[in-house]
């Protein structure tokens, strides 16, 4: 399972409603989504929780959901 953070939480600069129609939430509603969606899969054996880190790109972001997806797979 790999959680991708929401934008909401940590790069709030980059959480709009503009770019994606299918967004409705605001950025509060978003946040509390995010942390129910990560606590309903907290537990499970093959969990990875892809940050938002300050100075970090999303295609860091992307990285480390890759490589995570090759541990799991062996490679």
């Amino acid at each position: 399972m790999i959680h991708l953070v929401s934008a909401a939480i940590g790069a709030e600069s980059f959480y709009t409603l503009a770019n994606n129609n299918a967004r409705s939430e605001g950025i509060e509603l978003a946040r509390t989504l995010d942390h129910k969606t990560l606590d309903a899969w907290t537990g499970h054996p093959h969990i990875t929780v892809c940050p938002n880190l300050p100075g970090e790109s999303f295609d860091n972001k992307l990285d480390i959901a890759i490589d995570a997806v090759y541990k799991t797979v062996g490679l």
